[in-house]
């Protein structure tokens, strides 16, 4: 199961400005993705969880997420955005059992199945845009090295490629991630790198990063927006949803995104 841009406020009667009330959506998306999937093999989270990066939120979305899926049983894997606050997050998650990146230089690696789930935070303090440090790109090719055969998924929250050029109209080139080329030039030389999973975009976006590895953003539990238009119209939808990826011990995966019609 892969769920992103949660946006919740500590106060759950908070409403983002497109009248969407993001704990309630998240709590619904939740219970959508538990009838499709009781005990899935891993739920993975890409980023901005909270809206006012309170730790009050991050308890609120722990204790949904860990009661839904039992944290002993269901790895729950996750990255930042750029709308969290690492340290909150990071004491919140671990405290219930969840595993992932907890920010710049922080990376994490997970085996599932006959894949490896490769984490990596894109975080940068105060900034809508994405970056992965230096360090955490050397970490990538090594990771990637080391497991050269085994299909890998890279995780992040802020995707590399625009899903549309870039216009006036359309900032999502600017607020991507701004070393994306020196990440696509190191998975560009892995064909072990088969699948990216991200956030941000809060759309349901797939384009092809690398002749061996495709680009997949999942839909956010809140608003979805239109990537063809940026960010100045508003959302392009109130629907929330979410993302179905099933991973073969081939390298080759299948990909069910769901808007679900959601009523406060």
């Amino acid at each position: 199961v892969h769920i992103t841009d949660f946006h919740v406020f500590k106060d759950p009667s908070s409403m983002l400005s497109s009248g969407i009330l993001p704990y309630e959506s998240l709590k619904f998306i939740v219970q959508n993705a538990l009838s499709v999937a009781t005990q899935p093999d891993a739920v993975l989270m890409t980023g901005d969880f909270t809206h006012d990066e309170s730790i009050e939120a991050y308890e609120m979305i722990a204790d949904l997420i860990a009661k839904a899926w039992n944290t002993k049983n269901t790895p729950v894997l996750y990255v930042p955005g750029n709308h969290d606050d690492v340290g909150r997050m990071s004491e919140v998650f671990m405290k219930h059992g969840m595993v992932g990146s907890n920010g710049p230089g922080r990376p994490c690696a997970f085996p599932l199945g006959a894949w490896s789930i490769l984490m990596v935070s894109t975080h940068v303090e105060g900034e809508i845009f994405g970056r992965i440090e230096d360090g955490d790109l050397r970490w990538i090719e090594s990771s990637l090295s080391e497991r050269r055969g085994q299909p890998c998924v890279l995780a992040i929250h802020h995707p590399p490629l625009s899903p549309e050029p870039r216009t006036q109209e359309n900032l999502w080139t600017e607020n991507c991630l701004k070393n994306g080329e020196e990440l696509l030039a190191v998975l560009s030389n892995h064909p072990n790198a088969r699948l990216m999973l991200h956030g941000h975009l809060h759309s349901d976006t797939r384009c092809r990063a690398t002749i061996s590895c495709m680009q997949v953003g999942a839909p956010a539990t809140c608003h979805q927006y239109d990537p063809t238009k940026g960010w100045r119209p508003g959302p392009c939808c109130l629907e929330p949803g979410f993302q179905m990826v099933s991973l073969r011990k081939d390298g080759t995966f299948d990909l069910d995104a769901r808007l679900v019609p959601f009523l406060p």
